[in-house]
C-alpha cells in the first residue's frame, strides 16, 4: 500500500491508480480526490482499531487487565497489520503540516474510546494520573514504533535477530509500558 510506504503527501493519484491497475480518471470517478481516497483508507484503519477496543472491553478481567489487554492488543495489531501501523504514524506526523485539515478526523472514534478506557483506569486508581492523551500517545507510539523500527533494532542489537529476539524485545517493551502506565 503506497500510503503506508510514503504517506498522504508522498503519493499521487496517478501512482495509486497504477498500483491498482486503474487509470487516474477511474480512481477520481470513485473518490473525487486523493483526500477522499485517503479518508476511506483511514476509515478502515479506524475500524480495525475499534475492533481492538471491543475485544478489550469484552475481556472479563478488571480495569487493570483491560489496560494490559489494550497494550498487548495494540502490539499484536501493529505486528499483524504493519501497513495500518504505518498509516497511523504517517497520519500523526502529516496531519500538522497538511495544507487542508480534515473537517473530521477519521481516527477519532477509536481514539476517543481508548481515551475513555484510560480515564476509567485513572478513576479506578490503576493508571497514573496525567493527561489521558499522553498515556495513549505513549502506548500508540511504543506499539507502532516497535514494529516499524525492526530493521533499526536489528542493527542496534548487532547479533542474529530472529523471531526469538523479536519476541523478547516485544515482551520487554510491553513490560516497560505497563510499568510506566499502571500503578
Amino acid at each position: 500500500m503506497l500510503f503506508a510506504k510514503r504517506g498522504f503527501c508522498g503519493v499521487s493519484i496517478s501512482e495509486l491508480g497504477r498500483a491498482c491497475g486503474l487509470a487516474k480518471s477511474s480512481v477520481l470517478h470513485h473518490f473525487c480526490n486523493k483526500a477522499r481516497l485517503y479518508s476511506a483508507v483511514l476509515d478502515r484503519v479506524d475500524e480495525s482499531l475499534e475492533s481492538i477496543e471491543e475485544s478489550v472491553l469484552n475481556n472479563p478481567g478488571d480495569i487493570q487487565e483491560k489496560i494490559r489487554s489494550l497494550i498487548a492488543s495494540l502490539f499484536l495489531w501493529s505486528a499483524e497489520q504493519p501497513e495500518h501501523a504505518c498509516l497511523v504514524v504517517f497520519e500523526l506526523l502529516e496531519l500538522r503540516s497538511r495544507e487542508r485539515k480534515p473537517n473530521h478526523w477519521n481516527l477519532a472514534p477509536a481514539v476517543k474510546k481508548f481515551l475513555k478506557l484510560i480515564e476509567e483506569g485513572q478513576s479506578a486508581g490503576v493508571v497514573y494520573e496525567c493527561e489521558p492523551a499522553a498515556v495513549l500517545e505513549l502506548i500508540l507510539g511504543a506499539t507502532t514504533y516497535r514494529v516499524l523500527s525492526e530493521p533499526v533494532t536489528a542493527a542496534m542489537v548487532g547479533k542474529p535477530y530472529g523471531s526469538r529476539m523479536q519476541s523478547k524485545l516485544n515482551g520487554d517493551v510491553m513490560a516497560l509500558l505497563e510499568r510506566a502506565i499502571i500503578q
